[in-house]
């Protein structure tokens, strides 16, 4: 995005974790979250777009998380943001798509996503893969 001044994106994955899934629809995935992290930044108010990622494991599962600092989402809209042509905030130009290919690639991966978010604070997603292998 041509208008964000600064961007810091902090990656943390835990040691000795491997991936084993659909390379083509985690990257949807990844690119639809990471998009809408910028998109929904405060860039505007003049402040910094920070992105952390972080990749652990928790009961055989992998966990992916995407923290923003971003304009979070108002809690009432939180139960229809995976909706397909939901969009929560009416002027963001999109087609309200994007959050619905994101869950609909999870299903097919057997994962899921849950959201939390505080409306003026960021949100953060958590993906819940099961195609994980913890090496020894």
């Amino acid at each position: 995005m041509p208008s964000v001044k600064s961007s810091e994106v902090n990656i943390e994955i835990e040691e000795g974790i491997t991936i084993i899934s659909d390379l083509r629809r985690l990257r949807i995935i990844f690119s639809n979250l990471l998009s809408n992290a910028f998109k929904y930044s405060r860039y505007y108010l003049g402040i910094d777009v920070i992105i952390d990622i972080k990749v652990s494991l928790e009961y055989n599962k992998i966990l992916i998380q995407f923290i923003d600092n971003g304009i979070g989402i108002k809690e009432d809209y939180l139960a229809k943001i995976f909706d397909m042509f939901y969009q929560a905030n009416k002027e963001a130009k999109g087609t309200g798509l994007g959050l619905y290919i994101v869950k609909q690639a999870l299903l097919k991966l057997e994962g899921n996503i849950q959201v939390h978010s505080v409306l003026g604070k960021g949100s953060t997603f958590t993906l819940s893969l099961p195609c994980i292998k913890k090496l020894a």
